[in-house]
Order: C-alpha cells, then sequence, then structure tokens
C-alpha cells in the first residue's frame, strides 16, 4: 500500500539567497537614492536593510555617511562604535569616529584629541587623519606638534590637494611660532602650485610686508 504523499512543498533551500539578493537590490536604490541626493529617503532604505540584517558592515557604513550629510551625528556615532565591534579590524572607523566626536564637540575637547591620537596609532600613514589631527594639537595649542605633523605630510604627499592644505596650514603655524622663513617657503610654495589660492596670497604679502618694515 502505498504510503499517502503530502501536498507540502519540500523546503525552499535558497530563501538565503533571495535574501541576499533583496539586500543587494535594496543596497543599490539606496545607493541612487544618494547619488540623487535624497539623503533622508537613502536613510530610510538603509532602516529597512538593517532591520532585516542588523549586523551588515556596507549597509551600517554607508548609513553612517548618509546620517553625517544630514548632521545627524549622534546617530552617526552610534552606528560607527557598533562598526568598530563587529570589525575592530577596520583603520578607518576609529577615524570616522574621532570626526564624529569632533563636530560634536568641538576641537577643544579633550575626548577629541584622545579620539584621534588613538586613530592615529591605528592608522599613522592616512594622510587626512594627520592633518586633522594636527589640527586638534593647534586648537590645544600644541603648535611645535602640530607644525611638525603638517610639514611631514607634506613631504610625503601624494596628492595636490594635501601638499597645499599641508603647506598652507604649516605656514600659519609658523606664523604664529614667529618661524618667519619657514611660513614664507610654505606660503611660496602654495602658491607656486596654485597662484589663485587667496589665502596664501595674503599671508605671504604680510609677512613680505612685515619684513620690510623690520628691514
Amino acid at each position: 500500500m502505498e504510503s499517502s504523499g503530502s501536498d507540502t512543498p519540500p523546503p525552499d533551500l535558497n530563501d538565503t539567497d533571495g535574501a541576499i539578493c533583496s539586500i543587494e537590490r535594496d543596497m543599490q536604490i539606496a545607493l541612487e537614492l544618494m547619488e540623487c541626493g535624497d539623503v533622508q529617503q537613502a536613510i530610510h532604505a538603509y532602516d529597512s536593510i538593517l532591520l532585516e540584517s542588523p549586523t551588515h558592515l556596507p549597509a551600517l557604513k554607508s548609513r553612517i555617511v548618509a546620517l553625517t550629510l544630514a548632521s545627524r551625528y549622534e546617530s552617526a556615532l552610534i552606528d560607527a562604535r557598533i562598526v568598530m565591534e563587529l570589525d575592530p579590524s577596520d583603520s578607518e572607523i576609529c577615524w570616522i569616529i574621532a570626526g564624529l566626536l569632533r563636530r560634536l564637540y568641538g576641537e577643544d575637547s579633550e575626548e577629541v584629541m584622545q579620539a584621534y591620537e588613538t586613530a592615529y596609532k591605528i592608522d599613522p600613514l592616512n594622510p587626512y587623519l594627520r592633518i586633522e589631527r594636527a589640527d586638534i594639537l593647534r586648537s590645544h595649542n600644541r603648535h611645535t606638534e602640530a607644525i611638525t605633523e603638517y610639514a611631514e605630510v607634506a613631504e610625503t604627499a601624494d596628492s595636490e590637494e594635501i601638499l597645499l592644505e599641508a603647506r598652507y596650514k604649516e605656514g600659519c603655524v609658523a606664523m604664529v611660532l614667529e618661524r618667519t622663513e619657514q611660513a614664507l617657503k610654505a606660503f611660496s610654495t602654495v602658491l607656486e602650485i596654485s597662484p589663485g589660492y587667496e589665502e596664501a596670497e595674503l599671508m605671504y604679502q604680510l609677512l613680505n610686508q612685515e619684513n620690510r618694515h623690520l628691514a
């Protein structure tokens, strides 16, 4: 006698694959929303993804960007700390956390200074991080350390953008430290690369005028 068969279909072994495809599709939608400048809708899209998969790192990282653009720094900081717990080897996330703390508490905060020191220990070759850290050092009146960092970043800069920012800021701190020759050289380098850099031109002319008065 034949056993009675069941009309229940066998389990769908591709459910997981379907969920993954759904998340990938939603990530693409969120990316397109970001590209169109619709940050709020992109955040909603990332919210939906993370409701389904709370530890989805690409969605978490992307939502950090979107939340930051929306000036929701505290929410972005929560996500960043989750990412750090999920992936402690992510060298960028400590820098992101430091930047968010900077936006929340300002450059004079000791917590911000410590966050940048932590990020620097983990990723000491990141030129953007190094410049931001030097900015915080300036705010804490640690000008000698700041100018050394700006100068070193400029020496190893692999882009014009980094070189210009580092040399300009080196020149500004050199003025504070009354290192006139170093300041002139830094501003001169900036103007050789970018003759239209108005702030550097102003500082260069100001220093030259002071030198003429002292002569």
